[in-house]
């Protein structure tokens, strides 16, 4: 039996979705909650699998709920309902590690078919929140244009080597290296090397094991 959270600032939300699960064989809805506080209220009394939530809660929204589900209680799976599907918020909340995301206005199969995912410790995103995660990757992957020589400085730097190593290995002096390294630095609009580096392997120019 997978133990279900609800949590939405709107009570006809609440009463719905409780309706369509607990009528399911092997759900059962344990609480509902109107913001996120709410709901770490509840999981101290109810044990909890899934969580159930909506992105716009008042006190406790659930973003910040989602984060701090996720680092005090890892093993809980959190599904977003939502009508957001914005590129940038649907990364932060797969970078904190929500498990599933579908929009409100999805019908009783596609709910049924996220928590039935989640249940098998899967994740599930509706196309509309796949499309912008790929958006979003898109977004972090910067426009960027080197010449021969800089990818040849780069991917010598992304192997560990310093200014003088980088600098013997291509045969050029040591303030090339460091020109060439300030220019990178710009193109990626860094300020660091370990930031270059990742920048860098985002766009899919060098690989860092």
């Amino acid at each position: 039996m997978k133990k279900l959270l609800l949590a939405d600032d709107h009570e006809i939300v609440l009463d719905g979705l409780s309706k369509i699960l607990e009528a399911e064989d092997g759900l059962e809805v344990v609480g509902k909650a109107r913001n996120g506080r709410e709901v770490l209220s509840s999981m101290t009394r109810n044990s909890v699998d899934i969580i159930c939530v909506d992105i716009e809660m008042p006190e406790m929204d659930g973003i910040e709920l989602a984060r701090t589900v996720k680092q005090n209680y890892p093993d809980i799976k959190i599904l977003i309902l939502s009508m957001y599907n914005r590129p940038e918020l649907v990364k932060q909340l797969a970078d904190i590690g929500v498990d599933g995301f579908i929009k409100k206005d999805a019908g009783k199969m596609e709910l049924l078919l996220a928590i039935e995912h989640l249940s098998n410790n899967d994740t599930y995103y509706s196309q509309h929140f796949t499309q912008s995660l790929i958006e979003s990757q898109k977004l972090q992957q910067p426009d960027v244009d080197l010449t021969d020589r800089e990818l040849e400085v780069l991917e010598q730097l992304a192997e560990g080597k310093n200014t003088s190593e980088v600098a013997e290995k291509l045969f050029i002096s040591t303030h090339t290296v460091q020109s060439h390294r300030k220019n990178l630095l710009a193109k990626f609009g860094v300020h660091n090397t370990p930031s270059l580096l990742k920048e860098a392997a985002k766009a899919r120019f060098i690989t860092i094991e």
